[in-house]
């Protein structure tokens, strides 16, 4: 099945001008090179779970997936906010800032550790979590991801609570 895409589909993909990204999931290298070189063939981005931001196979390698992927298709600006960071069994907050004429924010936590829970504090010191009202929120044990329509401006924090590692990447609209 792999050499019948390689030989017929990649032509077909790039004739047609579709730009295929692929995942590459888990430690098992067999269909990495594959995948790598179809979205190389047709000009499409390659992400990896087990090379990115952190060591080895992590749900952290996959959030410029998930970013890259929602900031082409929403018209947003990408904002790498927070780095990986380590937990320890206790809450770790850190800040981020959202300036004047942001109307849309979407905050997307990856975290490695699916018990590790995820909320955010506006500005005004308002908890926002995933039943706050007017806020959507998706997630699954690997990201908590939450959009807001107009956002206070000013210092946010994410608190993440548990073990493991997190990092947060945020998604603006700018009515600039």
């Amino acid at each position: 099945q792999i050499a019948a895409i390689q030989h017929s589909l990649f032509a077909q993909f790039k004739q047609g001008n579709f730009h295929l990204d692929t995942v590459a999931l888990g430690a098992d290298q067999g269909l990495h090179a594959f995948l790598s070189g179809l979205a190389d063939a047709t000009g499409g981005s390659y992400y990896d779970d087990g090379h990115g931001v952190v060591p080895g196979v992590s749900a952290l390698n996959i959030a410029p997936f998930f970013v890259d992927i929602f900031a082409q298709r929403n018209g947003r600006i990408v904002t790498h906010d927070i780095p990986p960071t380590q937990l320890s069994g206790a809450t770790v907050s850190r800040n981020f800032s959202v300036g004047d004429f942001v109307s849309q924010l979407a905050v997307v936590a990856v975290k490695d550790s699916p018990s590790a829970a995820v909320s955010l504090t506006a500005p005004n010191g308002q908890t926002v979590s995933s039943t706050s009202a007017g806020v959507l929120y998706a997630g699954d044990p690997h990201y908590a991801l939450f959009s807001i329509p107009n956002p206070q401006q000013g210092a946010w924090q994410l608190n993440v609570t548990g073990s493991g590692q997190f990092l947060m990447d945020s998604l603006k609209v700018s009515t600039l």
